[in-house]
């Protein structure tokens, strides 16, 4: 038996989450969820939930935040989580417990259910503890204390897991670095992916004009689309282009910031900001668009999950990314896109004239690139590292 413990704060853990269970499943593992109530928190895509269909799913109650400046979910969930995981225990005696992150401060309790139960123990980390360079750090005595603890936590969590998993050779390298008394088979990558059957169920593709460029997803404080938009303005003014002509098409969250953008730059009727939409429906969009556009943080670790749905869906990719990051090697790899420097227009200018003009259907991808991303076969990898860890620990006990 597996256990997951995951926080459903965002549809890329949820779908992480989900997925593996789908496949795990299917290779014989009794797979159990633990996570919190959903009063706490808004589910914007309960499709994914049907992965979970003959998933046994507990839900627990959450502290309410009663200390200022912490507001780590896992610090409030760590109580109730662990009389819940105490009860599964006993009852089930699973093999092995996967941890998914962030938050992270309940891992704590990984170590604890290992010194008590004797239970190996992976940690999953959607994206870096520590080492995250997006997240702000705001000053204050118990935020202080909170950095505090986290510098506590994590090496005693990470020294003692079976198997730390990241979702980018860079993020695992950085972890490698950090940790390098520990030894490198320790941390392993299971990037994110694509389930094939999401794409069977797809229909018809979205658009509103013959050039559509599309972007899924937030830009967050620590993507900057300004000098994308720039020149897109530039580029609709060169040919003269009316709404009917192109559009960039946002499906996501609106966020105020971008929306300025949009109006200061004239550029609200050539933008077609369709909001958030469940992941099968936005499937449609990429797949009746022109051109994908995206547009990483300035780390290299970065995984931008969304460059997989437009891989699969054989898009030509423009991306605004770091040289030699996770980006640029992935699509690079893929063969059927562009990677543009930070701020450079002349040379976004140039890609978008270039696909108007001569177009970017034909381009060919590498489609072997596929294979290493489908969500099966990445299931299959975690299954089989389950199965070493366990063997290991029962030679080592």
């Amino acid at each position: 038996m597996v256990a997951y413990h995951f926080p459903p704060d965002g549809v890329v853990g949820a779908q992480r989450v989900a997925k593996f269970s789908k496949y795990l499943k299917k290779f014989k593992w009794n797979v159990k969820v633990v996570t919190i109530k959903e009063k706490y928190y808004s589910y914007k895509n309960p499709e994914l939930l049907d992965n979970l269909a003959g998933v046994e799913i507990i839900r627990t109650e959450r502290l309410p935040p009663f200390i200022p400046g912490v507001n780590e979910e896992g610090f409030y969930w760590c109580p109730l989580l662990w009389f819940t995981l105490r009860k599964e225990i006993r009852k089930q005696k699973p093999d092995i417990v996967y941890f998914t992150g962030g938050p992270f401060y309940h891992w704590i309790l990984a170590w604890l259910l290992k010194r008590i139960y004797h239970l190996p123990y992976i940690l999953d980390f959607r994206d870096p503890w520590s080492l995250n360079p997006y997240r702000k750090k705001r000053v204050t005595s118990f935020s202080g204390l909170a950095r505090w603890l986290e510098k506590k936590l994590e090496p005693l969590i990470i020294k003692e897991a079976d198997l730390v998993v990241n979702v980018t050779e860079e993020a695992t390298e950085m972890y490698q670095e950090k940790y390098k008394y520990l030894s490198e088979k320790q941390f392993v990558t299971l990037p994110n992916g694509v389930d094939r059957d999401d794409l069977a169920e797809i229909g018809e593709g979205i658009n509103f004009t013959p050039f559509d460029i599309v972007y899924t997803g937030k830009f967050f404080s620590f993507r900057n689309p300004r000098s994308f938009f720039e020149t897109y303005r530039l580029f609709i003014d060169r040919f003269s282009l009316t709404p009917a002509d192109t559009r960039f098409v946002w499906v996501g969250i609106p966020e105020e910031s971008i929306l300025t953008i949009l109006k200061d730059l004239n550029l609200k009727q050539y933008c077609q900001v369709v909001g958030f939409k469940p992941y099968k429906e936005a499937l449609k969009y990429i797949k009746g668009s022109k051109i994908c556009l995206l547009i990483a943080g300035e780390h290299p670790y970065e995984p931008t999950t969304k460059i997989f749905d437009y891989i699969f869906l054989d898009k030509y990719i423009i991306a605004q990314a770091l040289q030699g990051g996770f980006v640029s090697r992935v699509l690079k790899e893929y063969g059927k896109g562009e990677l543009v420097p930070f701020f450079d227009s002349r040379a976004m200018l140039n890609v978008l004239v270039k696909n108007y003009e001569n177009g970017s259907q034909n381009i060919p991808g590498n489609d072997s690139i596929k294979s290493r991303f489908d969500r099966e076969h990445i299931s299959f990898k975690l299954s089989n590292l389950m199965l070493e860890v366990i063997k290991r620990y029962l030679w080592k006990k």
